[in-house]
């Protein structure tokens, strides 16, 4: 049997940075995959990690990118949250009535 694949977004936040750590020390056991908004900071923080894991670089609006983010994915670890700058701007993306 292979390898289960993970994706994993928001890790690039507080938390999301120590379940990644978790994650990428066992990718003897787990194809990695991060979906990722694509910030200055963020490319910073991962491109280094570019044939270590799959990235997907995206947002959560987009739902285009979200499906192929998830597409053959055995687990999802969901950590993302909506940007404070984000929904000052939009905030119907957080809020339904």
């Amino acid at each position: 049997m292979g390898k289960k694949k993970i994706l994993l977004t928001g890790a690039s936040g507080t938390v999301g940075k120590e379940v990644f750590k978790e994650v990428l020390s066992r990718t003897n056991k787990y194809d990695v995959s991060l979906f990722l908004r694509r910030s200055r900071k963020n490319k910073k923080l991962f491109n280094r990690y570019i044939g270590k894991v799959r990235i997907v670089w995206g947002t959560l609006q987009n739902y285009e990118k979200v499906k192929e983010a998830v597409k053959e994915q055995d687990v999802v670890i969901h950590i993302a949250a909506a940007l404070p700058d984000v929904v000052f701007k939009n905030p119907e993306i957080v809020v339904s009535k």
